[in-house]
């Protein structure tokens, strides 16, 4: 069969996938309908479930690979929970509403949105149906995302009168210079998120520089390697009534899509990721700085099993990140110097039951903290 033949054939195919997608979604609006007037939830993870284990079982029996077919179908869902969560949103809402807060009527601008997390929160967010619109300095990296994922791309600061909200993808390093820049162009009534990765400081500045806007500091706790939000850890750092209400409502859709949402305040998340960022990219460095004082790297790696990979994995990531962001990082926990002084504190202990041939000593101590180890993960968290 010719080529030709073969694309009037995928082109026939095509049709009938659009006729058949266009039936799906509108039965998509019509269970939000229902789901709005019945008080459901739009997210519905049993019914998921059920239907990607029936479309993998369809997918064997038709030859399909069941990755592909789960994929496709997992995005299906996607669309048809949006279309469902703006059916199930009642009209003449606040500042909450669809509309201000990222819904299909909102108009988004991604600020930084050249960058690697802006393009993903650009790409997931067109694939959603939203209007987006980048800004950026970076003149060659909006070309290529205007080019990748098609949407308006701009260096003109000027384009956040025009938007309802606001995505501030700029790393902590220069985001009081951002603002500065920025606040000029905002009005009153428009949404800023942020997603730093540290909260008290951004904080505080957006409500120094946009008093007239409704701000919320936000932290997705993974990078622009993620299929989507779902399984991933999403902080929210609300100071306000309104920035409670707004968390909540955006909060309630991260939740849908599979996200894991907790709230807190910017001096909590800041002492959390003390440990989690903070600490863990101190003892990566540390690490990496001890193993390559070694000079045999390697000749170490030719031999490794998967404890060491594993740990080296870490290293090298770390390693290969933006110095300056994570320095930003470091400076910017209060909170750890004293984590890292415990860590060292910690080191001095093991290397002295070590030098000192100390075995006993040191089953105990690994017996004690096993012990603590089963003790923490039980509390309730």
């Amino acid at each position: 069969m010719s080529i030709e033949k073969l694309r009037s054939e995928i082109d026939a195919t095509d049709a009938q996938l659009v006729a058949l997608l266009a039936k799906r979604m509108s039965l998509a609006v019509e269970i939000g309908r229902v789901k709005s007037e019945t008080g459901q939830k739009v997210a519905d993870p049993v019914r998921e479930a059920e239907v990607l284990g029936r479309i993998r079982g369809l997918a064997r029996q038709d030859g399909l690979d069941e990755g592909i077919a789960e994929a496709v179908f997992r995005h299906l869902i996607k669309l048809s929970c949006d279309v469902q969560e703006v059916q199930s949103t009642p009209s003449g809402e606040t500042v909450v509403g669809s509309q201000q807060a990222g819904g299909a009527g909102a108009r988004i601008a991604i600020v930084g949105g050249a960058g690697k997390m802006g393009r993903w929160i650009a790409r997931h967010l067109t694939a959603a149906g939203r209007q987006v619109v980048i800004l950026d300095r970076d003149e060659m990296g909006l070309g290529e995302v205007k080019r990748l994922i098609g949407v308006e791309a701009t260096t003109n600061p000027g384009i956040i009168t025009e938007v309802d909200v606001l995505v501030l993808a700029v790393p902590v390093l220069g985001f009081e210079e951002v603002l500065q820049l920025l606040a000029p162009f905002t009005r009153p009534g428009q949404i800023v998120f942020d997603i730093t990765s540290v909260k008290t400081v951004p904080v505080s500045l957006m409500h120094q520089y946009l008093p007239h806007c409704t701000i919320l500091g936000t932290h997705p706790m993974f990078g622009p390697g993620a299929d989507g939000v779902r399984g991933h850890n999403v902080a929210l750092t609300p100071t306000n009534a309104s920035e409670k209400a707004l968390a909540d409502h955006l909060g309630a859709i991260l939740t849908g899509y599979g996200a894991n949402v907790v709230q807190m305040t910017p001096a909590e998340h800041d002492e959390l990721i003390a440990v989690v960022l903070g600490l863990a990219h101190f003892i990566a460095l540390v690490t990496g700085d001890a193993l390559l004082s070694l000079g045999n790297l390697a000749q170490v790696l030719s031999v490794s099993g998967t404890t060491f990979r594993a740990l080296f994995a870490v290293v090298e990531g770390v390693l290969r990140e933006d110095p300056a962001l994570y320095g930003a990082i470091q400076m910017g926990l209060p909170a750890l110097p004293g984590l890292e002084r415990r860590f060292i504190a910690a080191a001095e202990t093991w290397a002295d039951l070590v030098a000192k041939g100390d075995a006993s000593g040191f089953r105990g101590k690994m017996t004690e903290l096993r012990r603590q180890l089963d003790a923490q993960l039980q509390m309730p968290v």
